[in-house]
């Protein structure tokens, strides 16, 4: 943990140097907000993605990126509007609908959610994020094989994240099945 910690110290110094050399540096103030969200320091993540909008407008990744530190504070209507931003900007962002979709059902909202959850699929039904929230939207709508069905292609195309499927409370009521824990079971 300490070697980590070092690390993304370290990327914080190095981006803040790049900063100082290039105060217009968007990119730099995007990637140097990426190291605070690692740190799980979100306030200070949303004040680096902001500047690197201010400084570039059609950054799409510092939107999608403030968006997900915004989801992470729980300001889910804030995370919509920047994910919304970011897709508008590019149309083909499958992570912007995935995470959209995501902040929605979080939300309650489930229209809207499957609304982007289809989106994301069509564009790239390689990735195993967008069956994870399929599995979270159905598990919502009490529909336990559906939601389970999803969630096992979800690991099936790369998705790993053992322990956010054990603690995500929209599975809460699929994590005693034998078939969640044999899914999550099968994570290396």
């Amino acid at each position: 943990m300490n070697e980590f910690l070092n690390k993304i110290n370290e990327i914080i110094s190095d981006y803040t140097k790049a900063i100082e050399l290039d105060p217009k540096n968007a990119k730099a103030y995007n990637d140097r907000g990426g190291a605070y969200h690692d740190l799980k320091e979100y306030e200070k993540a949303i004040v680096d993605y902001t500047k690197a909008i201010e400084l570039d407008p059609k950054f799409t990744n510092a939107y999608n990126n403030r968006g997900a530190a915004f989801f992470y504070l729980k300001e889910y209507e804030k995370a919509i509007k920047d994910y919304t931003k970011a897709i508008k900007l590019d149309p083909k962002f499958t992570n912007a609908y995935n995470n959209c979709a995501y902040a929605y059902l979080k939300t309650g909202t489930l229209g809207k959610a499957k609304e982007y959850l289809t989106t994301s699929e069509k564009l790239d039904s390689s990735n195993g994020w967008v069956y994870k929230n399929w599995a979270y939207y159905f598990a919502l709508q009490n529909q336990e094989t559906k939601a389970l069905q999803n969630l096992q292609k979800a690991v099936e195309l790369g998705y790993d994240d053992k322990e956010w499927l054990q603690t995500e409370p929209l599975l809460e009521k699929l994590s005693h099945t034998a078939t969640f824990q044999k899914i999550v079971g099968s994570i290396q």
